[in-house]
């Protein structure tokens, strides 16, 4: 049998060992590094390790190149990791407009830029279908429909479905007689559309008649002839209801004595009282109402409170300015805010209801907003007067301020989750919660509602047939002919 010598096996050993010993601490290493690289570690400019983030790109139609501090660095869908600190984005792709934006990118930070919609450079806009003197465009939350008023004195109106965006499908929908008073002779009787609830299924519709009295009628889209009168169901004379969020049996109507009710379609002879001496008021659902009372002889202040189902009543807060105010309330991925504006002010109170997480922001504003709204996914919160328009994004806590010349409408749209309906001066816009990447789509003839369908294939909107005379629904293709 060989026998090596003690010696050199002993040394063959200790090799092996320092062997090992290297690479196991190299394996442990390169471990660290990729975990740490995985984290968004790298070297800064000053050769210094820092973290970084995530930058996720995405865009509709997807398939365009990313240009990431003026460098290609792939095309949507795809992701990068970089530095921390102010970073410049570009979008291209033939046959559209080009996306662009300033970012900032903290560290650790996962940044989606997932909801640029990229416009063509040129937009084709035709016909849908004539119609007259359209009042109205009121689109539904699911962007499947849009129901439109033409004539006021009469109860007919007509839904859009819209579910085929190429080709929508027009339905007349008329309210029976027995759903609404008939006005006395010789006078006036109006209707107008208050509401859809969200899932399109319902419209509330208003009637004013017999020198301003009120009533509202509950019209099922898909039985028109079912509708019946809330106002005579209910047994109050309301002068504001509406559907309560995510409903449309429950609502939250106010009578001219400003006071609040809680209604159940299913129960009407049973109305809640929720206040009285009502100055503002949200509802969050059909359960959670928030709102604000004139001030009393013990408290000279306009308190706000919130109100549960069950009469629970929590005060969240109060208002010492004569200054006018508004409340929204709304929920953001498990957080709910109530959001005040007074007079110029603005304050964000998040989650209202749990007094050991409650945080307040404050901000000013550089005019006093007459409108409120919330973006269709809740992260946005657009305040607007005219021309001056501010956004409030909740998920960064950030205000962003910009204008629209020759805005009229006294409450502008949400088109989706991040971008507003601009339609002053005859034309419509598209822009991003920001005000940046605004785009013109086309000319339109009335400050209503548009629609872009769940596909993102078309716009659709109100505009003038050809001679100039008629109104009628037109449609703007979002995507080239190459793409559609």
């Amino acid at each position: 049998m060989y026998n090596q010598d003690p010696k050199k096996r002993r040394k063959q050993d200790r090799l092996r060992f320092f062997g090992y010993g290297a690479m196991t601490i190299v394996t442990v290493l390169l471990a660290i590094v990729s975990v740490y690289f995985v984290l968004g570690y790298r070297l800064n400019n000053s050769l210094q390790v820092q973290q970084g983030g995530l930058v996720k790109f995405d865009s509709r139609p997807q398939a365009a190149t990313v240009i990431f501090d003026g460098v290609k660095t792939g095309q949507t869908q795809s992701q990068l990791n970089s530095v921390v600190g102010q970073h410049t984005v570009a979008y291209n792709r033939e046959g559209y407009e080009s996306w662009q934006k300033t970012v900032n990118l903290h560290a650790g930070e996962v940044l989606w830029l997932e909801y640029p919609r990229l416009i063509p450079s040129l937009i084709t806009t035709t016909s849908v279908a004539g119609v007259a003197n359209v009042q109205q465009a009121m689109t539904a939350a699911d962007r499947q429909s849009m129901l439109l008023h033409e004539t006021p004195d009469a109860p007919i109106f007509t839904l859009v479905n819209a579910s085929n965006e190429v080709k929508p499908v027009e339905t007349t929908l008329a309210l029976p007689q027995a759903a609404y008073t008939e006005p006395q002779a010789d006078k006036p009787s109006t209707f107008e559309i208050a509401m859809l609830s969200r899932d399109g299924d319902f419209a509330l519709i208003k009637h004013t008649y017999n020198d301003n009295a009120i009533e509202y009628i509950r019209m099922p889209i898909a039985q028109p002839d079912r509708a019946e009168n809330l106002t005579t169901l209910f047994g109050k004379p309301l002068t504001g209801l509406r559907f309560a969020e995510g409903s449309n049996t429950i609502f939250i109507g106010i009578d001219a004595n400003a006071t609040l009710y809680r209604l159940d379609y299913g129960a009407a002879d049973k109305p809640t009282t929720i206040a009285t001496k009502v100055v503002a008021f949200d509802e969050l659902n059909e359960s959670t109402v928030t709102y604000a009372i004139k001030p009393t002889e013990k408290d000279t202040s306009r308190s706000i409170y919130v109100w549960q189902k069950g009469d629970k009543r929590t005060k969240v807060g109060a208002v010492n300015s004569d200054d006018p105010l508004q409340l929204y309330y709304n929920e953001y991925y498990g957080h709910t805010y109530i959001t005040q504006v007074l007079g110029g002010s603005l304050s964000i109170i998040e989650d209202p209801l749990n007094s050991s997480k409650t945080q307040t922001s404050q901000m000013s504003l550089s005019f006093t907003p007459s409108a409120v709204k919330a973006s269709p996914g809740n992260r946005f919160i657009m305040l607007q007067h005219g021309e001056s328009i501010a956004v409030y994004d909740i998920e960064l806590a950030q205000l962003y301020t910009f204008t629209s010349p020759g805005e009229t409408r006294p409450s502008l749209q949400w088109a989706d989750d991040h971008r507003l309906a601009l339609t002053g001066n005859g034309s419509l816009r598209l822009v991003e919660f920001d005000g940046t990447n605004g785009h013109a789509i086309t000319s339109i003839a009335t400050s209503q509602d548009v629609l872009i369908g769940t596909q993102g294939r078309v716009i659709l909107s109100i505009g003038k047939d050809a001679t100039g005379q008629n109104l009628q629904l037109q449609s703007s293709s979002l995507l080239t002919p190459a793409d559609q």
